[in-house]
């Protein structure tokens, strides 16, 4: 039985990295949405970003079941992902993309005000 909870717990703990894995990504997301960045650019950002994944899921396994990856912990960073991406995800960047340019825009027109009386000066 001890054995059953255990299982149970390092899928939890699976479901809980794959949701955490997409969120941090989410974040790559949004700075795409609002600098375009190049092709060269995101295929370093995704490539450093899955490295550094895999050795969390690494981890992960190893705090919770000793280093061994199994099937369904396969499937709990799936199911985790999959969870998140269809639902809070897209809102979530969607929103937070909408604040940052807002806010580019405000700096830029204050910015903006703040520079052309200056260059008048000269």
């Amino acid at each position: 039985m001890e054995q059953l909870y255990q299982q149970g717990e390092f899928f939890l703990a699976s479901v809980i990295t794959g949701i955490g894995i997409l969120f941090v990504y989410d974040f790559f997301r949004i700075l795409r949405c609002v600098w375009k960045p190049g092709k060269w650019r995101i295929f370093f950002e995704d490539f450093l970003f899955w490295t550094v994944s895999g050795v969390v899921v690494f981890l992960v396994a190893y705090q919770v079941n000793q280093g061994k990856l199994r099937s369904f912990c396969v499937i709990g960073l799936g199911l985790g992902m999959w969870l998140y991406h269809n639902g809070p995800s897209t809102f979530f960047v969607y929103i937070v993309s909408k604040c940052i340019k807002k806010i580019r825009k405000v700096i830029r027109t204050v910015f903006g005000y703040i520079v052309k009386p200056l260059q008048q000066l000269k």
